[in-house]
């Protein structure tokens, strides 16, 4: 099975081949060298992400700082889903990320998530995971909705009973006893101070932001809170709507020429079909995915050559600036990682971390890019997407084994079962560093067993 999902994935299988007897540390030293001050960040995107900050963690972080930290080093992880940072793969993968920005000597780990991804997806984003069972927070008849279009949020209350969905029908493997919910309710209620979080921001997704924002820190040790970068933990989905409806709005922009020019469009269609995240005969969807309405969740769209349509389950979207506009402000159709990607990294320069298969389908998508840019008479523009550095950004590996944060937070902070009153004890400097110590091919073959498990 390594072998095969080695084959599917060039670009990973060159980084485990070439470079996996690095350290973490002198594997982030050469992608520091890559990530210079360039100043490179488009400004609508630059605006979007500052805008998006300010909203939820204006008053928890220095604005300027991370403005500066934007502008100066643009780099973003976007391996993450949106949802409580519970999964083993994406508690490892900011504290691996983390290594990256300490190295670069920065403040913030801004981290752009998807929310396009519904609640029962295997990271669980809709509740966390502890002591081998899926804790939930959101309604069962929800679980094919988007993170990103789901209204509601976590519900306050006096005990974690009150704040879990369904508690008793959740087959519970392992079920909580006296110490394991005095930890929990301490973790919900007095530190994480569920109840302010929920009278402040009454949607999911802005739970998840400040949710994050303060758990990260709970990973380490107490003494080393001041000294570890601080999580800036924002749904991607939301920033690329703003700008996207910008560059629709644009008859000039890259965006308006590929929704609205045919030639461009057909030129498009043709060399980014079956790339991941993309489109294609078995998988992705043309352009945007149609949000179903009951809860169904996303839905493919098909484009019939010439036909200036783009259709789905009973519902036709044409390819007219405001009908576009209009699908995306009602919540109708949802951006592809196509646009997620243009918009961020290759016309947003910005680099982006990811996992194993971003740093695959990436690559594809860059060259793509440049061979389409070429065929519509845009070489300038070709050449500079050629300058993006946008395959070997990895950081989905797994140096610690906890089977989630929560489990990790359990573990540090109990001794034979028995919760110690205090959430102090955590990952300390020199637990840190010798993550940085470890071999990249180490942590890469670490993660494979997870991944293997989920993916093809």
């Amino acid at each position: 099975m390594k072998a095969a999902f080695f084959r599917k994935r060039p670009h990973l299988a060159e980084i485990y081949h070439s470079y996996g007897n690095f350290t973490l540390d002198e594997y982030f030293q050469i992608l520091a060298r890559a990530i210079q001050p360039s100043g490179t960040v488009k400004k609508s995107l630059h605006t979007s992400i500052i805008t998006e900050t300010k909203r939820l963690l204006g008053d928890k972080i220095d604005m300027t700082a991370f403005e500066t930290q934007i502008s100066n080093f643009p780099v973003v992880s976007t391996a993450d889903h949106h949802g409580i940072l519970s999964s083993k793969i994406l508690y490892n993968s900011n504290i691996v990320y983390s290594q990256l920005t300490d190295s670069l000597n920065l403040k913030y780990i801004p981290v752009l998530s998807s929310g396009g991804i519904p609640f029962n997806n295997e990271s669980h984003p809709g509740g966390f995971f502890f002591n081998g069972n899926k804790i939930r927070f959101i309604k069962s008849k929800y679980e094919d909705v988007p993170v990103s279009h789901y209204k509601a949020g976590i519900q306050s209350g006096n005990s974690i009973v009150d704040l879990i969905v369904n508690l008793n029908g959740l087959n519970i493997i392992n079920p909580l006893n006296d110490e394991e919910t005095k930890f929990l309710e301490y973790l919900c209620f007095d530190t994480l101070d569920i109840n302010s979080i929920c009278s402040e921001h009454s949607v999911f997704s802005d739970q998840v932001t400040i949710v994050n924002y303060k758990l990260w820190k709970l990973f380490f040790a107490q003494g080393f809170h001041n000294r570890i970068s601080e999580l800036v933990y924002l749904q991607m989905d939301r920033i690329i709507k703003t700008i996207l409806i910008e560059e629709i709005q644009n008859p000039e922009s890259l965006v308006s020429k590929i929704l609205f020019d045919k030639n461009t469009l057909d030129v498009f269609i043709r060399n980014f079909q079956d790339i991941p995240g993309c489109w294609g005969e078995r998988n992705g969807s043309f352009l945007f995915w149609e949000v179903r309405s009951d809860n169904k969740g996303l839905g493919r769209l098909e484009h019939k050559p010439g036909s200036g349509l783009l259709c789905g389950r009973g519902k036709k979207f044409t390819l007219d600036r405001d009908c576009i506009i209009s699908a995306l402000n009602n919540g109708l159709i949802q951006p592809t990682l196509f646009f997620n990607f243009l918009l961020l990294s290759f016309e947003g320069g910005l680099f982006t971390l990811g996992g194993f298969n971003q740093v695959d389908y990436l690559g594809e998508m860059q060259a793509a890019f440049i061979r389409s840019l070429s065929e519509i008479g845009l070489p300038g523009a070709a050449d500079d997407f050629a300058k993006r550095v946008t395959n070997g950004f990895i950081c989905g590996m797994n140096p610690f084994h906890f089977e989630s944060s929560i489990d990790m937070l359990w573990e540090f902070n109990s001794v034979n079962g028995v919760f110690n009153g205090n959430l102090d004890r955590g990952i300390t400097p020199e637990g840190l560093a010798s993550v940085g110590k470890r071999r990249l091919k180490e942590l890469i073959d670490d993660a494979l067993p997870v991944l293997l498990a989920i993916v093809k």
